[in-house]
């Protein structure tokens, strides 16, 4: 329910989320506790008959969803996607698609995961994972219990604490990979699995703690769910909330199992969710995305109402797929039928990925809107745009001519390697030795920096510190920064005053210095656009109006003029129409809602010297 009210954007429900942290822990709890029982009560575990059960409950339903997401995907999204949807739908077929985002997420010029319909099919990839390592670690655990009389909670007590201490150092320094990795939320199962040990069958108390403990454990869950949100860095130490608050309802109903919240867990409509979770879960995700695809921009009550219809949906699948599949009677007895039956589903829904990649053929209009996705400029491609772990600034990227007497420096994060093409040509034409340094995200502004989440980015810090020191040492003729600036800021005049300051500190470390100012922010990812035009979803005109584009940025011409610094703007050959176009004379504009193509910046390079000429006395240069 938490993650539901999440991804459908109900209001307050910012830490929704954590409906994942919840689920991990109660596999953990569930899943230890099963094999634990069946190793007291048999002496051994049956990994093929525990592997045949997880995959009767989950596979056959993942693999329908997935085949008929597909489908649907193909009606809807723009033909360039296809074969990234293909991609996805292929890793989610195959339980690795936690992986798959992983490296998505970590690549800065990657897909929007937030319109990937097959998003949300990681954690259960981690579950997958899961499942193949946990039996396994427990088996080593009850094996060595025999011989020492802790080696069980010894065993899932070391896994835990390795993995908790893994996630706190990946959420330090490799974001994604502390989210979507099982082995960083290995932890969570492992809570639950050592829950599970304390809670002995059979063992009923009335302790009047009982209870308390269940209400603080939910209490912790709803303060997760409302107070955490995207901004903050997850999981870290923040992610114990939910995992203990998990913890707490699960020992509460062992310690006062007649208490009044197992009564109010145990009412009907709860439990009727509690059947359909796992197919509601399969299904909220994709209706949602493919909503919005097909019919826009979706109010809050629209997009419940297409949770609920999902919820509907998963009804279906549970009692015709699901149920029917899991208990079958030529199964149930058969764990190695089973095996082969549940694989092959899961193998037809790789196979309707394959064929959708297959046969996503395109037209060449399609060909150029897929290419402009990757058309980032050969900067950029040198590893010119340093990655958010660097700290060190560059010392190889370095263009035109390279003995030349007159230095020129651009500087700036990712939309200054989007200017590199047409000032290389004419760095070339004129003579120059462009030294270029960019950072992901790093942008200007004087001060601590942070990511787009919200969480510090120290890496920034450093180097922006190194090349200003760098500068100093170069004292370089010309530098040209430039930056993102974003669609909105929170505090415009303290943001304007940490620029001017930013472009102050870059002055005086050179004779000229002059700021470019940013291409405007469209708001729409410019090749999807134009993919969808004439289709089902393409619903969007593919054109912005430049007036209301810039008036959210004014603080960026604060900024210049607090610095006095000198400055250009290319917006009028950027945008040549009202509304402004994002494809001109066959070239796409914009590869995404904010960086500019290499193709089309190259082609701006005359226009650029034009404007730098209007403010550079290169007379004076020349004589220094």
């Amino acid at each position: 329910m938490l993650v539901v009210l999440f991804h459908a954007g109900i209001p307050y429900f910012t830490g929704g989320f954590v409906g994942v942290d919840v689920f991990f822990v109660l596999s953990g709890y569930l899943i230890t506790r099963l094999l634990v029982d069946e190793a007291a009560a048999t002496g051994r575990i049956d990994l093929v008959a525990f592997y045949a059960r997880r995959a009767r409950r989950l596979l056959p339903a993942a693999a329908l969803m997935i085949i008929v997401t597909l489908l649907f995907g193909w009606l809807v999204l723009a033909p360039i996607t296809l074969r990234g949807l293909a991609a996805s739908a292929g890793t989610a077929a195959t339980y690795w698609s936690n992986l798959y985002f992983a490296l998505s997420a970590g690549d800065y010029f990657g897909p929007d995961l937030a319109t990937n319909p097959f998003l949300h099919t990681w954690s259960l990839a981690v579950e997958e994972q899961f499942y193949l390592v946990w039996p396994l670690l427990v088996l080593f655990a009850v094996w060595l219990a025999k011989r020492w009389r802790h080696g069980l909670l010894a065993v899932l007590l070391a896994a835990t604490l390795v993995s908790f201490a893994l996630n706190l150092w990946a959420t330090e320094h490799l974001r994604e990979w502390a989210f979507f990795s099982s082995p960083t939320r290995a932890w969570q199962f492992g809570a639950g699995a050592i829950a599970g040990l304390f809670s002995t069958r059979g063992v009923v108390s009335a302790s009047r703690w009982g209870g308390a403990l269940g209400w603080l454990g939910l209490a912790a869950l709803l303060a997760s769910a409302v107070g955490l949100s995207e901004a903050l860095p997850w999981p870290g130490y923040l992610a114990l909330a939910p995992t203990l608050g998990t913890v707490l309802v699960l020992h509460s109903g062992v310690l006062a199992p007649s208490a009044r919240l197992q009564s109010l867990l145990a009412t009907v409509p709860l439990q009727f969710l509690g059947r359909l979770s796992y197919t509601w879960y399969l299904w909220h995700w994709p209706a949602l995305v493919l909503s919005r695809a097909a019919l826009g921009p979706m109010t809050v009550p629209a997009r419940l109402a297409v949770a609920l219809a999902s919820l509907g949906l998963s009804w279906v699948t549970y009692n015709l797929i699901e149920k029917p599949l899991r208990f079958h009677p030529r199964l149930l007895p058969a764990p190695r039928r089973s095996l082969v039956v549940m694989v092959t589903l899961s193998l037809l829904a790789a196979g309707a990925a394959t064929a959708t990649r297959v046969f996503s053929v395109m037209s060449d209009r399609q060909e150029r809107y897929l290419a402009a996705m990757d058309d980032i400029s050969s900067s950029s491609a040198d590893g010119c745009n340093l990655s958010f772990t660097a700290s060190e600034p560059a010392q190889h990227c370095v263009y035109g001519v390279l003995d030349s007497s007159i230095d020129v420096v651009l500087i700036g994060d990712s939309h200054a390697t989007m200017w590199f093409p047409a000032l290389e040509q004419l760095a070339r034409y004129r003579g120059w030795r462009l030294v270029v340094h960019a950072k992901s995200s790093c942008g200007l502004e004087d001060g601590p920096a942070t990511r787009s989440n919200g969480a510090p980015y120290r890496e920034c810090d450093a180097w922006r510190e190194a090349v200003l020191a760098e500068l100093a040492r170069l004292r370089p003729e010309l530098v040209i920064a430039t930056m993102f600036v974003s669609e909105t800021a929170t505090d415009p005049g303290l943001r304007a005053t940490a620029l001017a300051s930013g472009l102050k500190r870059i002055g005086a470390t050179t004779p000229v210095a002059v700021y470019l100012r940013d291409a405007p922010f469209i708001g729409f990812d410019a090749p999807l656009c134009l993919s969808a035009l004439g289709r089902w979803g393409g619903r969007h005109p593919c054109t912005y109006e430049l007036a209301e584009v810039r008036s959210v940025s004014g603080w960026e011409e604060d900024a210049v003029r607090l610095a006095a610094v000198r400055s250009i703007d290319m917006v009028a050959v950027i945008c040549v129409t009202a509304p402004c176009e994002v494809e001109q004379g066959g070239t796409v504009v914009y590869r995404d809602s904010h960086h500019l193509t290499a193709s089309f910046a190259a082609s701006l390079a005359e226009e650029v010297g034009e404007a730098l000429d209007s403010v550079v006395d290169w007379e004076l240069i020349a004589e220094r």
